[in-house]
This record gives C-alpha cells, structure tokens and sequence, in this order.
C-alpha cells in the first residue's frame, strides 16, 4: 500500500469514527510538504474542504499550495476562539504535538495523522511478525515430533536421559573409535616410520597421554566420544558434560606437545608431500590470503597494522604488505621463518608473549588462523594475544568448526578430524560462548567457524549455557548417516544454523 492509500484510508476510517470532532469546523492542514499534499487530496475524494496550511519554514509562510494560503502557526492558532481543525501531516512531529497540547490540551481538535498512521503500521506489522513466528514455531514442533520418532533421535533422547545406561568404558560414536591401532587415513613410508616412532614415545612411561585438564568452563566431567585420533594413535576425545566442549584429555604436557611438533608433525602430517617452504608460501597466499582478507576488508583502513600468529613463511604477511598495511608475523617453525626473512618479511620465530616487550598494544588486526585449538595453556595464550591488540582492535579467528569445517573437509567423518594436534573442537555456540569466558565477543561468525572477534567485557562462565546435548546429537546424527552423505543418496543435510 502506497503513502497516498495508507493517508486516504487512515483518513476515511477517522472521519467516519470521529465525526463528531470535524462537525462545522474548518480545516486546517499542518506541513506543506509530501503528507500535507496527501492530506489535501485525501480529504478532496471524502467530499471534506481545507481552508489552509500551517508550516514554520518561513520560505512557505505568504505563499501558497494547492490554491490555498499557507500560514503561520500562530496566525491559525491564535485567541481563544479558534474554530480549526488541525490535522498534522508532518511525519517528525513530536514539537507540534507538544505546541497544539498547550495550547488546546486535548480537546480533539486536532489530529497527529504521521504518528496515528505510524503506530497503526507498526502494530500491524508486529502482528505479521507473531503470527509467521507462531507458524513457524508451529512448524518446528511439527518436525521435531517426527524427528523424535526416527529410531537414532530416540537413542538420543534414551541417551541423554539416562547416560549411564551406555557403558563408561565405551567411547560413545561406536566401535570405530574403540581405541584399537586402527587407522583410516592412508600413509606413505615417511608417514608410516613417523607414526611407528610417535605411538612407541607416547606409549614411554615418560611421554604418556597422562596430564589431564579441565575443561575450560571448569568442569572436570566428561563424556567420552573416541579413544583414538583418524592415525589410530591412542587418546580420548572427550564432550564436556556441562557446556558441550569438545577437546583431547588427557593430554601431553606443553613440553611434550613442543617435543611432538618440532620431531613428528611435518613427517606425519604430510610425509613425502610435505610442502617446502616456497611451494607453501605460494599456495597460501593464493588461497588463504585473500580468503582472510574477504572477512576483513570492511574493517580495514589505510596503513593498518598486522600481525599473524601461525605465520609459516609469511605469505598472508607479504599479501597485507601489498596492500598497503605494516604487517608482522610470528610461527615457531624457523625453516619457514627464514623462507620468509629471505624475502624481506618481518617474521620472528616465537610464541606471543615474547612478542610483547616490542609490541604490546601494537596491532589494529591479529590473524588467528587455525590456532586457536592449538593452544596448550588457553587462558594464558590467548591473554597474550589480547594484550598485543590495540584498543578498538579486531581479532581474526579461524578454526575447524564442528558443523562446518569438519563436514566438508572431513568428507562427513568426524573420527577423519580428530588429530593429535588438535587440542580443542567447536561449534559455533560453543566458540563463542568460549571467547566470552576470555572477554572477546564476535562481530561476525559462522559455523566454519570463520569469526572476527573485539575485546570487551568477560562473560561470567557461571552463566554458562550447556550446548552438551546438542553436540552429541549432531555427531551422533553424522555417524549414523555418514555412508549416505559420502555417496550423496542422503537427502537431508543436518541444520547449520
């Protein structure tokens, strides 16, 4: 409905329900604007007569619109025995309201037409809004039953009821991640010698899994999902029962996690396709590059400062270098470091604190790009990290999401995600209430999760909603229908909101 259809029909239900305030009098249109010419025509097709228009632009006041004179307000409102009424046509009318209520009180000699026309079509479109809402929810109810009697989302539900009718000793996703020796990734010779050496050093008395944690809500209680990474390698990937975390305990120790990166990662990682220096500088900054920059262009400006943690050689470095930004990066890997000082980045080979006697509050932007869920001592790591950012300062985040990342990526399996060196998995939910915990709250983010964070106030973890039941729904719906998702004869892809 048009301005002028929205003012005729107002105008015709007033007149008809309010008769008694037109009754002989005149009337008087106040704004020689849009509405007011509105007005005019309005009461033209009901058979009404304007004598006039009221307007305080002094450019109007002696002229005239329409064929009719345009006044001052004090011209049409003067003396006590003023017969006209007002209708106001202008839609900021908060000022006129509070003239006419002075000088007439509430006589029902005037009529605040814009605002009338503006509740009425608010009011209306909250309705809309609740009744697709209702149906919506109606909807949702409706699909939920129907779920809910899907003989998985029952076992869900008998689950997450009564868990200790599962046994304790089993992980939860079933037999395939019983902790048995069985990989499922293919292995070259390189690949195979790393793994054979990595299993014998963990299974040492010294190396061993043995260092639990807590979750990072501070619970100590936990589900167990697998007993085993996608090598086969021994450990447990467990759910936090209280906030929905999911994250490798026990664990090896910081020491031993530096030992594990600096002897085994690169050979298991990637074996004889591991990529020099040069071949990885190249392909990042083709791809990587200029997918973080996608995230983070609006919140760019000229000659912003940059720093990556995770660095390598430095290819997203050079990339905001060329785009006109000071950049820096960090990684502890000092092959690729020296790639990249070769080419005359500014990279230094250590962690984030040690970059704060230099930098402290020294960054516009920090990437952060599959890091995250690296970080041995969390809260201390990523404390570091805040203090390195500028007030007003905005944080890149890229990890592998649980309902994103590890779908695609993974191939639809999630025992194929879960690595040694992955100390922490999140879905989206779970990453940003986590972030809240530290005092960083997301701009933007999705399920991927790809997310550009802001320092703030920290969430009190005692307020912690559970997203527990959630998570295991989800991974037990992805076991369950995973051989149908990899052949594509699985028509209903789970929710990713």
């Amino acid at each position: 409905m048009g301005h002028y259809e929205l003012v005729l029909d107002y105008l015709q239900r007033y007149t008809r329900d309010h008769v008694q305030n037109l009754h002989g009098k005149p009337i008087a249109i106040w704004g020689a604007g849009h509405f007011g010419c509105l007005a005019y025509l309005a009461l033209v097709e009901l058979g009404l007569a304007c004598k006039c228009f009221i307007d305080s632009g002094t450019k109007k006041i002696g002229g005239d619109l329409l064929g009719l004179p345009v006044f001052a307000p004090e011209t049409v409102l003067g003396g006590d025995d003023n017969p006209y009424f007002v209708i106001v046509a202008v839609a900021l009318d908060d000022e006129i309201r509070s003239r006419l209520a002075g000088v007439r009180g509430n006589d029902g000699s005037y009529l605040m037409m814009c605002s009338e026309i503006k509740a009425e079509r608010e009011a209306i479109m909250r309705a809309e809004q609740e009744a697709i809402i209702a149906e919506q929810k109606a909807l949702i109810a409706e699909q939920e039953a129907k779920l809910a009697s899907l003989p998985i989302n029952r076992l869900r539900a008998e689950y997450n009821q009564n868990p200790e009718v599962m046994p304790s000793a089993s992980p939860l996703l079933g037999d395939r991640y019983k902790n048995d020796g069985m990989r499922i990734v293919p292995l070259d010779g390189f690949q195979s010698k790393a793994l054979e050496g990595l299993v014998k050093w963990l299974s040492s008395e010294e190396k061993a899994l043995k260092t639990n944690v807590p979750c990072l809500c501070g619970s100590g209680d936990f589900f167990v999902l697998s007993e085993k990474d996608r090598h086969g390698i021994p450990l447990d990937i467990v759910l936090c029962k209280e906030c929905g975390i999911v994250m490798q305990n026990p664990r090896m120790s910081g020491e031993s996690f530096g030992i594990f990166n600096a002897e085994y990662f690169a050979d298991l990682s990637f074996g004889i396709n591991a990529q020099p220096p040069e071949e990885l500088f190249f392909w990042r900054k083709k791809d990587a590059s200029p997918q973080i920059y996608e995230v983070l262009e609006e919140y760019l400006t000229p000659g912003s400062t940059v720093l990556e943690i995770g660095c390598a050689a430095g290819s997203v470095v050079e990339f905001f270098n060329e785009l006109g930004h000071e950049s820096v990066g960090i990684d502890l890997d000092e092959r690729y470091i020296s790639y990249g000082r070769s080419r005359g980045l500014e990279l230094y080979c250590c962690d984030a604190e040690s970059l704060l006697p230099r930098y402290e509050a020294g960054f516009d932007f920090i990437v952060l790009e599959h890091v995250l869920e690296h970080f041995v001592d969390f809260g201390r790591e990523l404390n570091a990290v805040k203090r390195l950012l500028k007030p007003g300062g905005y944080i890149y985040a890229g990890v592998p999401g649980i309902k994103g990342f590890a779908l695609e990526c993974f191939h639809f399996d999630f025992l194929d995600s879960l690595q040694l060196m992955h100390l922490y998995y999140w879905s989206k939910d779970t990453f940003l209430q986590t972030m809240g915990w530290f005092g960083l709250h997301a701009v933007t983010c999705d399920e991927y999760i790809s997310a550009v964070l802001q320092v703030g106030d920290a969430v009190p973890v005692k307020d912690k909603i559970n997203y527990s039941r959630d998570i295991l729904q989800f991974v037990l719906h992805l076991e369950k229908h995973r051989l149908s998702l990899q052949k594509e004869t699985y028509n209903i892809v789970p929710d990713l909101k």
